[in-house]
Formats: structure tokens, C-alpha cells, sequence
């Protein structure tokens, strides 16, 4: 099951490879555990003792299972605080909060324009069958002046032949529904290799 703590307190401990137990931490009112085995299906790896007087609400990994289908955002957060430092972009990024404070280290960083527009890539994808020919067209064209020309006002960094396909692409009838995909693919390496990376050294992702 998956427990959440209503009231009380309570300490996880795990043993090592001696059988020695050690300590990981308490848990309090609000806190939750019994999730990695859940997600993951894993075999439980710590034991959790009551400290003191506690209630527990407890919710049956069927029952999660369905919680978490319904709601996405629930199991992104859980991957995130599980992950901790060791979470990747592409999950940190299903999270809003997360994302959030991302987002703010980026124009920090002055580099905002690089989430900006993986998010209109990876929209441009998600409606582009609900789109008319025209207004898919519209969309890409606006995408493209947006972010890849020279004199885009949120010009992204990416080699010079994705530029001149993505040029080349727009001209097509239809347009075709990858056509930033390539560009996505190099953003999304050069966020991850190297803002995320500072990323998760900043008091921002201290802050998950």
C-alpha cells in the first residue's frame, strides 16, 4: 500500500550489507512512503517505525495505480522527490512546480529561450492533428520567426543545417508534422548537458 501520515511521527531505517540498520530519516504529518515499491514494482527496501501515536491513511497499490493514471501530475511529483538529484530533465519537466523553478533559473541564466521552445515544439506536435493545413501552417511559420531565423527575437542555438532544414521544411505542402522535432532533440541535449547541470546545483532545485 501506499501511506500517507495524517499525525505522529515515524523513522526509517534500512539495513546494510552487515545487517546493520541505519537510520534514513523521520516522517511527519503530511509526509507519505510505500510509493517506490508501488511505481517501480520493487520490493520494499527500508522499514518504517512509529515513533509516537500515529495515524495512517493507507491507499492499495490497485487503487494507486488508478490515482496516479488519472492523475499525472501526482506521479510526477512522486518520480521527482524519489529521483532527488539523480531525476532527469524530461521527468523534471512533466512536473509544473519543478518545471516552475526551472523556468525562473533559466532567465537567470538568460537562457529561457531554450524551454520556450521545446515547449512550442512539443506543442506544435500534440495539436497538429487538430489543426487545419493552414493554421498548422501558421503555427510553424510563427515557430519559426519566433525561434530559428538570425534575427529571431528568441533565436536558439542549433547547428546551421537544422536551421536550413527547418527552412526548407516550412516551404512544404503539408507541412510536415517533425519539422522541429531535429531542433527539439538538439535543445533538449544542450539544456540537459549543461543548464541542467547547474540547474540542480542551484538553490532552486534545493528547493524540490
Amino acid at each position: 500500500s501506499f501511506y500517507f501520515v495524517y499525525s505522529g511521527s515515524l523513522k526509517v531505517e534500512k539495513k546494510d550489507d552487515n545487517d546493520n540498520v541505519n537510520e534514513l530519516g523521520h516522517l511527519y504529518s503530511g509526509d507519505y512512503f510505500g510509493e517506490l515499491s508501488i511505481i517501480l514494482g520493487s520490493h520494499r527496501v527500508s522499514s518504517v517505525t512509529t515513533t509516537s501515536k500515529t495515524i495512517l491513511l493507507a491507499v492499495s497499490g490497485e487503487d494507486t495505480h488508478v490515482c496516479l493514471q488519472d492523475n499525472p501530475q501526482i506521479l510526477a511529483e512522486l518520480i521527482v522527490r524519489m529521483k532527488g538529484r539523480q531525476v532527469n530533465l524530461n521527468d523534471l519537466l512533466k512536473h509544473s512546480e519543478s518545471k516552475e523553478l526551472y523556468q525562473i533559473f533559466l532567465e537567470e541564466m538568460h537562457g529561457e529561450e531554450n524551454l520556450r521552445f521545446y515547449d512550442a515544439a512539443t506543442s506544435f506536435l500534440k495539436k497538429y492533428e487538430e489543426r487545419t493545413g493552414d493554421e498548422v501552417k501558421a503555427k510553424a511559420e510563427y515557430i519559426v520567426k519566433r525561434f530559428l531565423t538570425i534575427t529571431a527575437p528568441e533565436a536558439i542555438n542549433v547547428p546551421h543545417n537544422i536551421y536550413k532544414q527547418t527552412q526548407d521544411d516550412i516551404e512544404r505542402n503539408p507541412v510536415p508534422k517533425a519539422i522541429f522535432e531535429t531542433a527539439k532533440k538538439e535543445i533538449y541535449t544542450l539544456m540537459e548537458r549543461d543548464l541542467y547541470q547547474r540547474f540542480k546545483k542551484s538553490k532552486h532545485f534545493l528547493t524540490l
